[in-house]
């Protein structure tokens, strides 16, 4: 089985691995703990997990609402839990670990909050996304260059971005090598690693945050070149916009009016001009050859037939 298939099976239950199935994600940036038990109690009933992504730091708190004289109106008692610390929501020292000490009566509506211990897990997944956004300056989104020779593809043994676009099997081989060790040769192996760790806990991971990603520009022998992005819970996906060819010019992803333009090829850039020309006929582009193969390539959009057309001219 695939390192990449390992990962998304062991993803699906790792929020209940972590006992975080019954806790709700909640974030409090650059807060202290007084902050973080606050916001708590502010989301009313329940159990909450509060992170605090600035410096990594999690809590994980029961709060319960209803509470007067140490009694909820639904039960003859309710005493506050002996293996928690526990705070009210007009009753919070400077730590905001303080223990109730009975006087918060005012009103039925008061809610009390009780820290609990955070599971193991769950705090290495924090850790892991803490160094991830230490890596990415807080954004969790990160950058890397491959090269695509870096793997052989018999398939397609001298690959461009023309063969990602057109050639839907070297696509997706290239797309399981990008998932697999595309972030192996960035930050010496260490953006690999944590990548690794947050898809096999992808369901704990996305609680706390749903944008880690990591957009690869992919580089091929002939220069041309070509983005993808990888999520913790989804497969490589090519990022439209992103395909140039080796003279630095783009390459069509579809067949609509967004498309329309000038390109220009040289008499020494005829691979290229060919191949634009295959791509553009394959998405559904009309292009009239003519007597001429190279020169500017003029593409305009036909609102008739809702399609690109495009021809060679020398100017």
């Amino acid at each position: 089985m695939r390192k990449g298939a390992i990962r998304f099976i062991a993803g699906i239950a790792s929020l209940f691995a972590l006992g975080t199935a019954s806790a709700t994600y909640t974030q409090c940036p650059g807060c202290t703990p007084a902050q973080m038990l606050q916001t708590a109690i502010n989301m009313k009933q329940g159990t909450w997990l509060v992170w605090n992504p600035t410096i990594g730091s999690i809590r994980k708190y029961q709060v319960t609402c209803g509470i007067v004289n140490g009694t909820d109106p639904g039960t003859e008692s309710s005493a506050p839990a002996t293996d928690g610390v526990v705070a009210t929501d007009d009753d919070i020292t400077t730590d905001g670990l303080a223990v109730d000490d009975g006087s918060n009566t005012t009103a039925a509506t008061n809610c009390t909050g009780i820290e609990l211990s955070v599971p193991q897990g769950v705090l290495d997944v924090a850790a892991k996304l803490y160094q991830l956004s230490q890596l990415t300056n807080g954004t969790y989104k990160a950058a890397v260059e491959v090269y695509a020779n870096n793997w052989n593809i018999p398939t397609v043994p001298n690959p461009s971005a023309h063969d990602y676009l057109m050639d839907g099997n070297y696509r997706a081989q290239l797309n399981d090598r990008l998932q697999d060790h595309g972030l192996e040769y960035a930050n010496n192996g260490i953006l690999d690693g944590l990548f690794e760790f947050l898809r096999a806990h992808a369901d704990a991971a996305l609680q706390f945050t749903s944008g880690v990603n990591a957009t690869i520009t992919v580089i091929f022998n002939d220069g041309s070149k070509l983005k993808v992005k990888l999520t913790l819970d989804k497969p490589p996906a090519y990022e439209k916009g992103s395909a140039r060819d080796s003279t630095g010019q783009l390459l069509p992803d579809d067949n609509v009016p967004e498309y329309a333009g000038r390109w220009f090829y040289g008499a020494t850039e005829q691979r290229n001009a060919d191949r634009i020309v295959q791509l553009l006929n394959a998405r559904g582009a009309e292009v009239i050859i003519g007597t001429r193969r190279n020169g500017f390539l003029n593409c305009t959009w036909n609102s008739v037939n809702n399609r690109l057309s495009c021809h060679w001219s020398s100017y």
